[in-house]
């Protein structure tokens, strides 16, 4: 039989193949006979590692044996070409859209007839990325990303949100580590894929982390996705304020933490040099505490040493604290319409007030402040003569316990002069000052 015709009716439909049929020889009684074929293809769309079958329908060959050639295209990866039975099969393992344009030929006739098998493989399998808004900067994907020790780290601070390329109804995703290990106290959620936890030791971690897609008890898992987690510790500073009280009083200096959250879960311990006889601080809190005996500043040195939760030591070395003992120094300030006409402050440098009266004039002059003066103090104020070859005026009286000075300028011009002695008892120690006063009526 020798084919001399041959028409495709259209994809999808009947094809058939008008076959001409002689007799062999020359003899008389040739003729021909019409085969009608039935080839085609369905388009087929299918995952990765999901075994695929793509047969095509092939019929109306009367029992002749066909074959069939790719004239172009290939077949998925996993899968092969039947040339017996025009038949694509096998397990798919790279996603892609396959085109195959397929001749086919029969047994004892000539010619052959084309057909087109469309077959798309999806690839389940998660891609992972870094989710850049959350982190807040836009690096490589093994970009470090820096814990500081001991603080909770939000969601979506340190989340690596992480999606897959496709998903179904039923699919599963999962994560989980691919390689080494997190830092203690921050793990892997593997549900949503979020890094987050609150780090509970020092030190860099490389780690790798894998997306597993579950679907129809199939398990598609995506390439390892590298990062760099670094656990830090937070910066450790303190100060001291000034520690300013008034002599014989004693004080109280607590340490200012500069960054209060870092110092939370840690074992402190402080040690001081340079205290004064009679102060020590607290180990544990830092407070500098005791009894200021002498006037003056005094430099104190504190170290302070945090250890942490594994183990680990960070120094806080020398800061220094001043511990400020004031003297207890009165301030007399003339008040009231008759008290004169101050000429002052100062007649020598030595502190003396210097007051022009009136003759016969009332007058009154008060002490408006005590430096530092703090509850329990004991102020005793007299009137002493301004040396030993000199006495105290007759109308010049003191309160001993304001320190007002008052009385009445004789009319006979005279000038007086004196000394108020301010004694002030704190913490069971007497502390003496003394200011001169020179007044006249003339």
């Amino acid at each position: 039989m020798n084919l001399t015709t041959a028409k495709r009716v259209g994809r999808g439909l009947m094809t058939c193949l008008f076959v001409l049929v002689a007799a062999c020889g020359g003899g008389a009684g040739g003729g021909t006979k019409t085969v009608t074929v039935d080839f085609r293809y369905a388009d087929v769309q299918s995952d990765t590692l999901v075994p695929l079958s793509v047969v095509p329908i092939l019929t109306g060959l009367d029992g002749r044996n066909p074959t069939c050639t790719l004239s172009s295209g290939v077949v998925p990866p996993g899968m092969t070409f039947n040339t017996s039975t025009c038949a694509v099969t096998g397990t798919p393992t790279v996603g892609g859209a396959y085109t195959l344009y397929i001749s086919l030929t029969v047994e004892d006739v000539q010619g052959s007839l084309f057909e087109t098998s469309s077959i798309t493989i999806i690839d389940p399998t998660p891609v992972l990325s870094i989710d850049r808004a959350s982190l807040g900067g836009s690096g490589p994907l093994s970009a470090d990303m820096n814990l500081n020790y001991g603080q909770p780290v939000p969601p979506t601070s340190l989340s690596t949100l992480f999606s897959a390329s496709v998903a179904r109804q039923g699919d599963v995703l999962t994560y989980a580590l691919a390689y080494g290990s997190l830092p203690s106290g921050i793990a892997l959620d593997p549900a949503t894929g979020k890094v987050q936890g609150t780090p509970t030791g020092f030190g860099v971690s490389t780690v790798g982390i894998a997306a597993a897609l579950t679907r129809n008890g199939i398990a598609y898992t995506s390439q390892t996705l590298y990062l760099t987690l670094g656990v830090y510790a937070m910066s450790l500073s303190i100060s001291y304020p000034n520690c300013l009280v008034g002599v014989g009083t004693v004080v109280s200096c607590a340490p200012q933490l500069g960054n209060p959250a870092a110092f939370a879960g840690l074992a402190l311990a402080y040690t001081a040099t340079g205290l004064p006889a009679g102060v020590s601080i607290d180990p544990a809190s830092g407070v500098i505490s005791g009894l200021l005996a002498a006037v003056g500043d005094t430099l104190v040195f504190v170290n302070l040493r945090a250890m942490y939760p594994n183990g680990a030591v960070v120094d806080v070395p020398n800061t220094t604290a001043t511990l400020r003992a004031a003297d207890v120094i009165p301030f007399y300030e003339p008040t009231g319409d008759n008290v004169g006409v101050r000429l002052g402050p100062s007649l020598d440098g030595l502190g003396d007030q210097r007051v022009v009266l009136q003759p016969g004039q009332a007058f009154a002059i008060n002490v408006t402040s005590y430096n530092l003066s703090v509850p329990g103090d004991v102020n005793v104020f007299t009137l002493v003569p301004w040396d030993a070859s000199s006495t105290l005026p007759s109308w010049v009286s003191i309160d001993a316990s304001t320190g007002r000075v008052f009385g009445i300028a004789p009319v006979a011009p005279e000038g007086g002069s004196w000394r108020v002695r301010l004694v002030t008892t704190r913490g069971g120690v007497p502390y003496s000052f003394e200011r001169r006063w020179v007044v006249s009526n003339t």
